[in-house]
Parts: C-alpha cells; sequence; structure tokens
C-alpha cells in the first residue's frame, strides 16, 4: 500500500472496533495518515461516541454526513470471494508475463497478503506495493488497546509478522492518535520493542494480547517529531524538553552535535553519551567531563575510537578491559596505560596479537624477561611472523605448538626450532605442506626418509611434483602418487614414464595420459588397451603392429567408431570389425577397405542391418550373379532392394531372372538410370508400347520415339518429354498425328523457345496466343513481319513487344507504332543495342531523351562523344562523365572551359588521356593539358616521361626534384634535364651520364658542376668552345684550356687573357 494515502475514517468513532492495517514502510514519526485495510465494525454505544466526540475535539454534522456517505457497505460472502479471486488473477497474470523470476514472487507476495481487503482497500494500494519479504501473514492476533486507566480504546488484528510502528498505524486508524504520540507497552509494562517482530512477544498459541498505550503529552510528541526529523532543533527547545530523555535522545541520535544543548544531567547519561560516541567520535569533546569517570561509558568509547583512551580518567589508564578495548584499535595505545597494567598478562598478551614482539620492546624492563619466557605471549608473536622465533626464549624453540605455529606460515622457520623437532614427521609435514618447493631443500637439510614421504604423498599427491630426482624414480612413491591423480605422472622420472604398470594406472584414469608416457609405450598392448577402454582415438599412436592387431582395434572401435581409419588395411576388411563401427555409424563404411565391399556374403549382411549402405558397395558386385540371387532370397531385400540397387548400377538388370525382366516395376528403375535396360529386356516385355517405361527412356534422349509405337504419339505428355530436348522430332511424328501437336500449347511453346520461327508452322489461330507470340518475338523479332493481318495492328501497337523487339534490332523500331518513340524504357532498350537509333529520332523526342540519365548513360558507354549532344546537367554529373571519357577520352575536349579545367584537373579522368580509353589509344603529351593535381601524381608523370622525356617540363616541382621520374625521362630524351630542378642539375653522377652523351648539355648544369673540372672536361673534349659555360676558375686552367683550344681553336676567345697569350695555348690552336 502506497505510504502516505490516508483511507476514509468511517466509523473511527471510540469503542470496541478492530482492523487490520496494511504493512507500510513509512518511519512511525510521519504525520501524514497511513492506510489500513477496512474492518468489520461494531455498532458503538452512545458513550462511546460521545467519548469519542469528546477526545477528538468534535466533528461538524457535515463531516459526519460526508463520512456516512463514504462508508464501504458490507459484501456478501460471494462478492468476497469474486472480488478475491479477480485480485489474485490480477496479480498472477501480471506475474505470468513476467520473464522476471524477482517480479513473479513479489506478485505472488501481494496476492497472499490481500486476500483478507475489500475493494475499498485495495483501490487504495499503487500498483507496485508489495508486502516486505518477510512479513509473516499466517496468523493474526488480535490486540486489546487500553489506557493507562486500563480502559480499552480499540481493538487491532495484527499479522504476526508486524512490528510496533505497524500496530502504531493500526491505533492511529482507529484513534487518530498520531504514532509519535503513542508509547505502546506489554502487559507487563514493558516497552515494545520498535524493531522486533509481534511473533516473538505472542507465539501462535496466542490468540489475543493486551497492549497498554500512553500517550505522549503534546509539547513532548511536538519536539520529538522536530528533533527526529533535525536534531539541532534541541537548542530551540525549552528547559523541561532539553530534560526530556526520549526528545534528547531522538536528537543526539539523528545529530551528536544535538548533546550540547541536552540538559546537564542528561550530558551525563550514560545511554545518551553512547548515542552520540556511536555517531561521531568527535561528540567526545561535547560529552560532559564527569561523563569519563563513567567505566561502561568509556570503555564503549575507546572500542569505537582508541584515541579516546587520553580522555579517560587516570584510573581507567590502570584497567585492563579499558586497555584491551583500545587496544583492538591499536596496539601502540599501550604506551599511554599505566606501568601497572603490564602487571595484567593478559594485556601484553592480546597485545602481541597485533603488535608482535614490537609489545616486549614497548615493556618496562622488569617486564621483559617474564615476557619472553610466556609461551603464549611468544606463540602470538609467532603467529604473526615466523622470525620472532629468534627472539623468543630458547626453552620455547622446543615447544611443538610454537614450532607448528611457526612453519605453517613459512617452511625456513624449521632451521630456528630445536633438534628436536626439526626431525619430527608432523612439523616436517605442515612445512611441507605450507610450501611444496622447499621439499628438495628441505630434504637435503633435514632427515627426511622415504617412509616419510610416502605417507606424505599418499596424503596429496602434489608433493610428488616437488620431490628431488632420486624420490620421483622410486617406483612405490611414483604409484602413490598417481594412484591419486593421473596428472602425477608428468612429474615422474624418465624411467618411470617408460614403465608400462605406471602409464597403466594413469590411463586408467585418463586416456590423455598416454601422451605423458614414453613413445616407446605407444607398441606396448597393456598400456594401449587400456588406454583404448575410454578414448578409441588414440588407436593413432599405436605401432603399425597393434594397428594390425584385430583385439586392439576391435576394443577401439568398440569405443569409438571413428578409430576404424586408424587401422590396417587388413584389419579394415575383417568383417566383424568394420560392422562393430557400421551399426554405431554408416560413415565408417568411408575406412573399409575395398576388398571387403567387393564381398558378397559380407554386404549381405550390412545391407540386413541398414540398406543404407547400398551406395557403399562395389559396382562389380550388383553384376554378380551369386549376390544377385542372394538378394532376391532375403525376404527382407527381394524385389525392392533390386530396384535400390538399378539406381546406382543399372546392368544389375542383365543378372536378375527372366521373371524379373519382365516386371515393370523393375524396367523402369533400370531405363530411368539407363535406356540400355531396353535391350536387355528384348523380347521378354512389349516396352514400345507402354507409356510409363517410354516416359522415363524419353528423358535420355528423344530419339527413342522413332521406336515406339505411332499410338504413342497421340501422348502429348510423352511427346512434349522428346520436345523439350529437340523440337524437330515432331518432324518425325506421323502424318495423322502432326496436325494435333502442333496444335497443343505446351508443346508449341516448347518448339518455339528453341526456335521462334516454329511458330509458322502452327495454326493461324496459335497466333491469337499472344504469350506464345511474345516468346517469339523475344527470339526473332522478325516473326512479327509474317503475323495474319488481323493481328498485325494490335501486335505493332503491344509495349511487351516492341521491348522485345528493340532489344535485338534498331530496324524493328520502324515497323511498330510511332507512339513507342516516346518510351523511354523502349528507346533505352534500343539504344543498349545502337546507341544511332537516337539519330532516327525527332529532334523534340531525342532532346527529351538526351536529359534521361539511363539513356545517356548507354549511349555513352558505346561512344563517348555522345555526351556532347546530352544534357547540359550531365556535364556536372562525374558518374556520366566518367563513362564518357572511359570509352573515349578525346570528350574531354568537348566540354566548357570550365568542365575542362575541372576535368584535366582529375587523376582517374586523366588516367585515360594518358593510358588510352576503349576506343581511343591515350597520348603522353596530354599531360601538358593535365591540372596541378595529375601533374603531381608520380605514376602518370612517369608514363609520360619514359614515352616522351620532354614532357619533363609539364611535371610538378616536386616531380622535377624526383630523382627516379627525372631518369625516366632523360633515358628517353636526355635533353629533359633542362626541366630537371636545380638540386637534380647539381647530382654528380646524373650530369655524368647527360655530358657524356651530349656536352651541349653543360648549360644546364648548376654551378657546382660548372666549376669540376672532371665534369667540364668531358663537354670540353667534344667541343672546346664548350668551355665558355666553365667557371672563371677552369678558363684559366692551363691543362683544361690545351684540351679546349685542340678540340676547337675558337675556345681561345673564351679563355683568360693569360692564356691567350700562352705561347703553348698558342701553338695548340695553331695544330687544331
Amino acid at each position: 500500500m502506497a505510504a502516505g494515502k490516508a483511507p476514509s475514517r468511517e466509523g473511527s468513532a471510540k469503542g470496541k472496533r478492530s482492523s487490520v492495517a496494511a504493512p507500510n514502510s513509512e518511519p512511525s514519526g510521519s504525520t501524514k495518515r497511513k492506510s489500513v485495510a477496512p474492518v468489520k465494525k461494531s455498532e458503538p454505544s452512545e458513550s462511546d461516541t460521545k467519548e469519542s466526540k469528546s477526545s477528538k475535539g468534535g466533528k461538524s454534522a457535515k463531516d459526519n454526513k460526508k463520512i456516512q456517505q463514504d462508508a464501504t457497505p458490507e459484501l456478501t460472502k460471494e462478492e468476497k470471494a469474486a472480488q478475491k479471486a479477480a485480485e489474485k488473477a490480477k496479480w498472477e497474470k501480471r506475474a505470468s508475463m513476467s520473464l522476471d523470476p524477482v517480479a513473479k514472487a513479489k506478485g505472488r507476495r501481494r496476492s497472499s497478503a490481500t486476500q483478507g481487503f475489500d475493494q475499498a482497500t485495495l483501490d487504495l494500494l499503487s500498483d507496485s506495493w508489495v508486502p516486505p519479504e518477510e512479513l509473516m501473514l499466517e496468523g493474526v492476533v488480535e490486540l486489546r488497546i487500553l489506557t493507562r486507566q486500563r480502559r480499552e480504546l480499540c481493538v487491532v488484528k495484527a499479522y504476526r509478522g508486524w512490528k510496533a510502528k505497524d500496530v502504531k498505524d493500526g491505533v492511529w486508524t482507529e484513534t487518530a492518535i498520531r504514532p509519535i504520540e503513542q508509547q505502546l507497552f506489554l502487559d507487563d509494562e514493558r516497552e515494545l520493542p520498535e524493531h522486533d517482530l509481534l511473533d516473538s512477544f505472542f507465539p501462535a498459541a496466542v490468540e489475543g494480547a493486551v497492549i497498554l498505550l500512553r500517550r505522549r503529552a503534546p509539547e513532548q510528541a511536538e519536539w520529538l517529531e522536530k528533533c527526529m526529523e533535525y536534531g539541532l532543533q534541541l537548542r530551540l527547545a525549552p528547559p523541561q524538553i532539553q530534560a526530556d530523555f526520549e526528545v534528547v535522545m531522538a536528537a543526539v541520535k539523528k545529530n551528536w552535535r544535538a548533546i550540547e544543548f541536552a540538559s546537564p544531567e542528561l550530558r551525563l547519561n550514560r545511554q545518551v553519551m553512547i548515542a552520540a560516541i556511536d555517531q561521531e567520535s568527535r561528540a567526545a569533546d561535547l560529552v560532559h567531563p564527569d561523563g569519563w569517570s563513567d567505566r561502561e561509558f568509556v570503555l564503549h568509547a575507546v572500542e569505537k575510537d582508541w584515541k579516546l583512551l587520553r580522555k579517560a580518567c587516570d584510573d581507567f589508564l590502570a584497567d585492563p578491559g579499558i586497555i584491551i578495548a583500545a587496544i583492538k584499535g591499536n596496539w601502540e595505545c599501550i604506551d599511554w596505560a599505566d606501568p601497572e597494567v603490564w602487571t595484567f598478562i593478559e594485556v601484553p598478551r592480546f597485545a602481541a596479537t597485533l603488535g608482535g614482539w614490537e609489545i616486549w620492546n614497548h615493556a618496562p624492563q622488569e617486564f621483559q624477561p617474564q615476557l619472553k619466557s610466556d609461551k603464549i605471549f611468544a606463540m602470538n608473536c609467532v603467529r604473526l611472523d615466523w622470525k620472532n622465533l629468534d627472539n623468543i626464549d630458547e626453552e620455547l624453540l622446543k615447544d611443538r605448538d610454537i614450532g607448528e605455529a611457526a612453519v605453517a606460515q613459512d617452511w625456513r622457520a624449521l632451521r630456528l626450532l630445536h633438534d628436536d623437532l626439526q626431525g619430527d614427521r608432523e612439523i616436517i609435514k605442515r612445512a611441507i605442506q605450507q610450501d611444496f618447493c622447499c621439499l628438495q631443500m628441505a630434504i637435503q637439510e633435514f632427515p627426511i626418509e622415504q617412509s616419510m614421504l610416502l605417507e606424505m604423498v599418499k596424503h596429496n599427491w602434489e608433493i610428488f611434483a616437488h620431490l628431488p630426482a632420486e624420490f620421483n624414480a622410486d617406483k612405490e612413491i611414483a604409484l602413490m602418487a598417481i594412484g591419486q591423480n593421473w596428472r602425477a605422472l608428468e612429474y615422474a622420472s624418465e624411467a618411470g614414464k617408460s614403465d608400462p604398470d605406471l602409464v597403466m594406472l594413469a590411463a586408467a584414469q585418463n586416456p590423455e595420459a598416454v601422451f605423458m608416457g614414453s613413445s616407446a609405450l605407444y607398441a606396448h598392448k597393456g598400456v594401449l588397451s587400456v588406454a583404448l577402454d575410454s578414448n578409441g582415438m588414440l588407436l593413432e599412436l599405436a605401432s603399425d603392429e597393434l594397428k594390425d592387431d584385430n583385439q586392439i582395434v576391435m576394443k577401439a572401435v568398440h569405443q569409438d567408431w571413428r578409430s576404424l581409419q586408424f587401422a590396417s588395411a587388413r584389419v579394415r576388411a575383417v568383417q566383424d570389425i568394420v560392422f562393430s563401427a557400421f551399426i554405431q555409424d554408416l560413415s565408417a563404411m568411408d575406412w573399409a577397405d575395398p576388398e571387403l565391399l567387393r564381398n558378397g556374403k559380407a554386404m549381405l549382411a550390412f545391407l540386413l542391418q541398414d540398406e543404407r549402405v547400398l551406395p557403399y558397395l562395389d559396382k562389380d558386385l550388383h553384376e554378380t550373379d551369386d549376390f544377385v540371387m542372394s538378394v532376391l532370397n532375403e525376404k527382407k531385400l527381394g524385389k525392392r532392394m533390386i530396384m535400390e540397387i538399378c539406381k546406382y548400377n543399372w546392368k544389375i538388370f542383365e543378372h536378375v531372372p527372366e521373371e524379373l525382366k519382365k516386371d515393370k516395376d523393375v524396367i523402369i528403375a533400370a531405363v530411368e538410370q539407363d535406356i540400355g535396360a531396353l535391350e536387355v529386356v528384348g523380347d521378354l516385355y512389349e516396352v514400345y508400347d507402354d507409356k510409363d517405361i517410354m516416359m522415363k527412356a524419353v528423358v535420355h534422349d528423344f530419339n527413342i520415339m522413332n521406336l515406339v509405337n505411332t499410338t504413342m504419339w497421340d501422348d502429348f505428355s510423352l511427346v512434349l518429354l522428346a520436345v523439350k530436348q529437340d523440337y524437330t522430332i515432331l518432324e518425325e511424328a506421323p502424318d495423322f498425328s502432326k496436325r494435333s501437336l502442333w496444335q497443343d500449347e505446351d508443346i508449341i511453346r516448347e518448339a518455339v523457345k528453341q526456335e521462334p520461327t516454329a511458330i509458322f508452322k502452327t495454326a493461324k489461330v496459335n497466333w491469337g496466343l499472344r504469350d506464345l507470340v511474345v516468346t517469339a518475338v523475344s527470339g526473332n523479332w522478325t516473326v512479327i513481319e509474317k503475323c495474319p493481318k488481323e493481328y498485325v495492328k494490335e501486335y505493332l501497337e503491344d509495349r511487351e513487344l516492341a521491348l522485345a523487339a528493340a532489344k535485338q534490332s534498331v530496324k524493328a523500331m520502324k515497323k511498330f507504332h510511332e507512339a513507342f518513340w516516346e518510351d523511354k524504357e523502349i528507346m533505352l532498350a534500343a539504344v543498349k543495342t545502337d546507341y544511332r537509333i537516337m539519330e532516327q529520332c525527332g529532334k523534340m523526342i531525342a532532346k527529351d531523351h538526351l536529359r534521361d540519365r539511363e539513356i545517356v548513360m548507354e549511349m555513352c558507354r558505346q561512344n563517348g562523344l555522345c555526351l556532347k549532344d546530352a544534357d547540359a546537367s550531365f556535364f556536372d554529373d562525374m558518374e556520366v562523365v566518367s563513362i564518357a571519357v572511359k570509352q573515349n577520352w578525346s570528350a574531354l575536349e568537348k566540354f566548357t572551359k570550365y568542365h575542362q579545367n575541372l576535368y584535366w584537373n582529375d587523376v582517374n579522368l586523366a588516367r585515360y588521356a594518358i593510358e588510352g580509353s576503349e576506343a581511343l589509344p591515350g597520348e603522353a603529351e596530354s599531360l601538358a593539358k593535365c591540372g596541378e593535381v595529375v601533374r603531381e601524381n608520380k605514376e602518370l608523370v612517369l608514363k609520360c616521361v619514359e614515352q616522351q622525356g620532354q614532357l619533363l617540363q609539364y611535371a610538378s616541382e616536386a616531380l622535377q626534384n624526383d630523382k627516379a621520374v627525372v631518369t625516366a625521362a632523360l633515358s628517353q630524351d636526355v635533353e629533359a634535364i633542362q626541366f630537371a630542378s636545380e638540386k637534380i642539375r647539381a647530382d654528380t653522377q646524373i650530369m655524368h651520364d647527360v655530358l657524356t652523351q651530349d656536352g651541349k648539355l653543360i648549360r644546364f648544369a648548376s654551378e657546382d658542376i660548372l666549376d669540376d673540372i672532371d665534369l667540364v672536361r668531358i663537354a670540353v673534349k667534344q667541343d672546346g668552345a664548350l668551355i665558355r659555360y666553365a667557371s672563371d676558375s677552369l678558363r684559366d686552367n692551363y691543362d683544361l684550356a690545351r684540351t679546349a683550344v685542340k678540340s676547337n681553336a675558337a675556345a681561345l676567345a673564351h679563355l683568360s687573357e693569360s692564356l691567350q697569350a700562352d705561347e703553348n695555348v698558342l701553338a695548340c690552336v695553331k695544330k687544331s
């Protein structure tokens, strides 16, 4: 029931009255009325009515009238039952619709809880209300509420799962006394606890009980409610309220600071002080100083916060109980205690559980010897840290309890114990259990015998994994470990892994253990036999000898039929073994040996078990007379099996007795596979007169119709099968049947599908079958030219026929109605046949079609130049432009200047111009027309300069500086060096190659090259006059000058003045 909703208060007059309040989770201090279940009211007496009016201050006549109008009428038993069933059905439906099990449980709880509620109360419940999960609804106890004068106030029928606040809600409903004003007491003057269930006070045997109600004074109730909501309201309360225990406790529980405003007496009250401290340790500063002389309070405070020990009086600093309570928070507070507390040995003992040996360091000197030799103190220190064995008395190192506590932490503690304990079996076991890894070192340091290890392994096989090699090789220990867990085999010695007994023991638990053993044991029959009991597939690991062992393979196959694949060929031919696998799964026959599949006797047994084995039989077996007779003699197989075998090998038909060769069913089964079966039948059966047999035969060869009885040509279904293979078979039909065959629609359709002109052989009336004509025209449009006159007009105006014809030839367009020239779908089909059809359209029609994207795209696929005639809007359609340029890249030159600038800068379109389109080979010179984006594309530029090196001039600056691109250009035309970057023209190796081919190109070299005597000499040797491009320093070089003038006397004019007057140079000039 939703909290805060107040039910109508009909019948609330005082007197004997009862109610069952709906459970509610709202705090008891709430001022809102709570909803309760309506109950049957007893008739109030006159005195009760007067008393009720006086207690409530009186009600107006208008209010009383309204209450009477709102009163719920009494329901009959039938109405109550129907109401209860409807509510239950509602919640069961809601729960069943939910997939959430929690929601279903809530629905069941609500249905159970509302069984006693009438419709008025149910209407007050919210849809989400459910009773608390722990609410006990099994029994009701009748509570008589009495005043202090023991006068009955009301009766509340309460569930045993209610708490005090629920009872107060019931009283509130009956008497209008708010829960905050109520104090409820049991009959023995004990106040009813807030959080206990009524069931704990009133067992199932108790049907009724008395509850005393003491009503708080209005002022007390008012301040109690305020302080329960906001604790610091207490500071505004009058003195008598600040001295009220209930109000102060409520305020302090809400806000610990409220203790400051309590009366002096209550500030010293133990319950009030504890309530404040429980909330916040800082409340200690507000507690009255005298409160720290209260032992129970101090004990509670230091348990809450050990630091509060400082506030305790001196007497309590020597109190063992208080000191121990503080030590629980922090053992260091023992330093605050009085030295006298050390005389109580339990105090340092307890402190040692937290502080260890540090407690000894903090103890007064006179107490240290006693602590060092105290067993319990030492035990607590060692439990905290085993290394404290170094500090305790030597006599205690002989103590078994201390020894066990130490080694339980770390096996190394064994080294610090007395010699007697170092050899103690229980102590060693405890140490090893703490850390198995210590076992190897422990065996070296301490006297551990084989029998002890055996016993330890018996209790825990994992110890085996940590034993030294010599003990791992002990077979007795290994058997003990592996007997517990097969994984122990992994830690056995190599000799142990080769021991059949050990491996068999492990494999008996898990066949995978075979993999841990030595591979040599794969040939051991006993080991493998044990493993195969659990995993037949382990046969794969067996030796060739065991794979050829019938007994071993049978065991494997019995466990897993798939293991048959690993058996030897000889074993896979053994009938019993293969049969064992076969009865588990038919697929086992995939691994059967061919020899077995040729064994008629064996295969007969397999067929009797499962006829699905038939496809696996050897085909030669089908043609064996003995096998065929064996099959026939088996009642379970017989004729039916012969027919099944025919599906796989019809030649078995040759080996069956004559009786079966006359059997129509067998003949059909054989002929269905091969027409050759007809020859086997011979004269034993008139097969060519039997329609069913011929239907199977014609499927194989339509020419069989030449052999059938002439009456069979009247069977249209038979002829149709032949015509579907070749319609010309109709020419072989008897004359008396031809006319009727050419009138059959199905036969005509099949003939026309193969040869459209076959429609001419049919009767004129069949031209009226439109779908037949469509089929013919779709194959050959010219048939429409020979259409009977009465159908010509109709068909030439038929759109479907026009579309079919247009897909074949543009000439057909001239035959059909002129309106089809405007049909976009038909024109698209015609354009796909030949784009030039558009030239035959009228100008207005063509203009309209050239606005259609699909038509324009199809035209451009055949001739890219068609784009120039299309609507100008397509110049911006990249897909259309790409199709046109892909077909003929010269379409790029047909665009406007704007579009040319745009598309010559597109890499994909430019690629067609450079590499070639479908209709036109590419031209490297197209690079000159391309934009910057294309000129930056290394791949395209490379292809261009490889064809014409001079095109390097159109490459981007970055590519003119690219060594690979420049080298490719120079390979085609060395003069392309003039278009290379300054950096490339300064490259020694490149310029060496260039000048070697043509020294005149030195004029394009960088200044660094012109100052390189070796490179300049290469050019000068070709033409001395080229020295004019050399640097000033080189033109003054004597050797270079002589080389130049020897090559060309004109070089003298470009030398320095001093060299021009040099006799040796001049002599060279005269010689040249």
